[in-house]
């Protein structure tokens, strides 16, 4: 038997705003915020978190995320006892167009255990029925105490998965994607952004045949402990077998880098920063509509050669 809890919390109307502190002397700032909002308007904040309790017979259980727009944060703890997935949706309000708590609604969350024989999937869905959504977002945080398998789909933000297990396929639209877990990964892996660079951090009792590769990034293979065969590549792309596996790795993505560690303890490796940072040659426009500025004609090595660091193998 299973006990299902839901908790909405209040929409918050100026906690985006930039109006919510007043620390230090902020009093000015705090009634520029006020007089500003009527006319750029906010974004309505509505907390919710969904707990579902998980049956002690059941068996593997696996997640199934399918977010409209947003980031997705997933993290596994065995002491963990159900599973919780908290839900920050936040709308871009229209003053005196759509009601704070009407557009609030225009966005749904929903989260259930679907029962598969023993085994369980822990589907979670959010959507947003208005025609335009810029400015709509569902910012997931879920957690539980194992997923042996995992599916997200998303959009507009950070992808996350710490100590997830199993067969993986991650898709992501403008944003980064990032997978550290302490399991041995042997299933297939299938991990595309566009506009994000990806992190895939496993043990060395992982495999797989790898096939790595950006359009505009570096890509960068590290194996510390484990035994990587058959590598190839250059500085966009890489192909290598990890322990003999025959499982895939696929990594793709169109602008952004590919970073694989396997390592001894890959959890612990953690960025402050998940997008590369900027070359300041960019700034230069060396390849782009501006560099007649500099006069440089078409075949000069600046043009001609990307800007571009050597991938590391070890």
């Amino acid at each position: 038997m299973k006990r299902l809890l839901v908790f909405q919390g209040d929409a918050g109307y100026l906690g985006e705003c930039g109006a919510r502190s007043m620390k230090g002397g902020s009093l000015m700032v705090w009634l520029a915020g006020l007089v500003a909002a009527p006319l750029v308007g906010c974004t309505a904040v509505d907390r919710r978190e969904t707990v579902i309790d998980i049956a002690p017979t059941t068996g593997a259980l696996a997640l199934d995320v399918q977010n409209f727009a947003g980031g997705v944060e997933v993290r596994v703890d065995p002491r963990f006892e159900t599973a919780r997935v908290l839900a920050t949706v936040r709308v871009k309000d229209s003053p005196g167009k759509i009601a704070r708590a009407a557009a609030l609604s225009r966005v749904s969350v929903q989260a259930r255990i679907e029962e598969q024989g023993p085994r369980a999937v822990l589907s979670v869905r959010s959507t947003c029925d208005m025609a335009d959504t810029a400015g709509h977002r569902a910012d997931l945080y879920i957690t539980l105490p194992r997923a042996d398998g995992a599916r997200v789909v998303t959009r507009d933000g950070l992808v996350m998965l710490v100590n997830t297990s199993g067969g993986t396929e991650i898709h992501n639209e403008r944003g980064a994607v990032e997978l550290r877990t302490s399991h041995a990964m042997n299933d297939p892996v299938t991990i595309t952004t566009v506009d994000g660079s990806i992190y895939y951090q496993v043990p060395s009792a992982s495999s797989g045949v790898f096939d790595l590769e950006t359009l505009n990034g570096d890509v960068i293979y590290i194996d510390r402990l484990g035994e990587t065969r058959h590598s190839t590549g250059d500085s966009r792309r890489f192909t290598g077998q990890l322990n003999d596996g025959g499982n895939p790795v696929v990594a793709r993505t169109n602008r952004g880098d590919i970073r694989v560690w396997v390592d001894k303890d890959p959890v612990a490796l953690t960025r402050v920063f998940k997008e590369p940072i900027p070359d300041p040659r960019s700034m230069l426009f060396l390849q782009g509509s501006r560099r007649y500025t500099r006069n440089l004609p078409e075949d000069h090595p600046e043009i001609t050669t990307p800007i571009r660091t050597r991938p590391i193998y070890e």
